[in-house]
């Protein structure tokens, strides 16, 4: 899958989270963008291969396609589930993230007093 994809799949989780996790504002701005981060930490092996290091690149994808990769949003199940054609992957991964940013805007309590 394309990292976009890892990336709204670990935004929508976190936000999901935080309707049931009390945070300051601040912590969950952090902690949202951090998720999403965090989703796509599997796929820096690409990068690792760009830079020139394809021996690093190896040892990195063994290591995220294992069962340690389902600590980062299910990316190796996400990987697998890669559809033909990309465009409906992106889809399905931007509605998630519609309905996530939608449930969390309406089920959130919005306490002014936490910032």
């Amino acid at each position: 899958m394309r990292a976009i994809v890892h990336f709204s799949v670990g935004v929508s989780g976190m936000l999901l989270i935080l309707l049931v996790v009390e945070r300051s504002f601040r912590q969950q701005f952090l902690l949202i963008f951090a998720s999403g981060l965090w989703a796509v930490i599997p796929d820096l092996g690409w990068l690792l291969l760009r830079v020139g290091t394809p021996e690093a690149s190896v040892l990195w994808k063994q290591v995220f396609n294992s069962v340690v990769g389902y600590l980062f949003w299910f990316h190796p199940l996400l990987d697998a589930m890669e559809p033909e054609n990309r465009v409906y992957e992106m889809g399905g991964a931007f509605s998630l993230l519609g309905v996530a940013v939608v449930t969390f805007y309406l089920l959130n309590d919005w306490d002014a007093d936490r910032i």
